[in-house]
């Protein structure tokens, strides 16, 4: 790899995990700006509250802190998919290898916490265009964007080393289990952040354990349609916010 693209990566994932955190807030900041604007409101107070009654807003600060300049960086550069795994290629072992192991995970997360598997969420009361825009807009953001994003960050940061691969575990002379140092580096990285966001610490480990799991599947099938399917299937927010807009 040449040093100019070593320090091109380096700069992508520095820059995206930056906006990860300013990207939320600068969106936020925006919508309570358009709020104030439109004189839907005029104090900062006023916005939260107005947010809080329309919480689909959040929407925005999702897609822009877990996507946006990934996605918009890759179609600007007219990156092929198949680089981060939207491709055909064990699109059908993909799909059930990360389905199986999310819904076991999630099954063992609900005995273990007792918290149902699934959870719909209060409704926003949104006309039905509005309901189908929003829930459509919300089943990409929390699903396949976010997944995305984080496999984005994997391939930018095993770009950064030679010897990509951190460990490898063989099955037979011709078939074998890899984990790149991008894998474990973003994972661990995904789920520190969650605890700053949530503020509960065992969210760490549950996040980084499941995207360990898809990174892995996607990497070792260079295919990212089944843990992008099963990421927004497990993910109760995903469920959460489209009932909520259709509902």
């Amino acid at each position: 790899m040449s040093v100019t693209k070593s320090k091109l990566s380096y700069a992508l994932v520095v820059f995206t995990w930056l906006f990860f955190l300013l990207g939320a807030a600068l969106v936020f900041i925006l919508i309570l700006s358009i709020l104030f604007i439109s004189n839907t409101t005029s104090t900062f107070l006023g916005g939260l509250q107005v947010i809080q009654q329309a919480p689909y807003l959040l929407i925005y600060v999702e897609i822009a802190s877990a996507g946006l300049f990934p996605l918009v960086y890759s179609l600007y550069k007219k990156e092929p998919p198949r680089v981060y795994g939207i491709q055909k290629k064990n699109s059908v072992l993909s799909i059930i290898i990360s389905i199986s192991l999310l819904m076991i995970l999630d099954v063992v997360e609900s005995l273990v916490t007792g918290n149902p598997i699934f959870s719909m969420g209060e409704s926003y009361n949104l006309p039905l265009g509005f309901g189908v825009f929003y829930a459509a807009l919300g089943l990409f953001a929390y699903g396949p964007l976010e997944v995305f994003f984080i496999f984005w960050l994997i391939v930018k940061t095993d770009d950064l080393f030679k010897k990509k691969i951190l460990f490898r575990i063989d099955l037979d002379a011709n078939k074998s289990i890899f984990i790149t140092k991008g894998t474990l580096i973003s994972c661990i990285l995904f789920g520190l952040i969650h605890v700053i966001t949530t503020q509960y610490f065992p969210s760490f480990f549950l996040i980084m354990l499941v995207f360990l799991l898809l990174g892995i599947i996607f990497t070792n099938l260079e295919n990212s349609i089944g843990p992008m399917l099963a990421w927004s299937i497990y993910n109760n927010q995903v469920l959460s916010v489209v009932t909520s807009c259709l509902f």
